[in-house]
């Protein structure tokens, strides 16, 4: 069988996280680490977070400690 295109789904809340979360990164490595962690604070953690969201999130997170 031929190689198959598995469409990903992203919500509002899922494309506003993920924006979020790239905000942080950029913040992050402008030394911006108050600014970068305040983008992170603006993710909604409270409802489960997608697979590749939550690794983009964790490794965010992780490179502000």
């Amino acid at each position: 069988g031929g190689a198959k295109n598995h469409a990903v789904v992203m919500t509002d809340a899922d494309i506003a996280n993920e924006a979020q979360i790239g905000r942080s990164r950029c913040f992050a490595e402008m030394g911006w680490n108050y600014e970068a962690e305040d983008a992170l604070n603006k993710v909604d953690t409270k409802n489960a977070l997608n697979k590749r969201l939550n690794g983009l999130y964790a490794a965010a997170k992780a490179d502000l400690l």
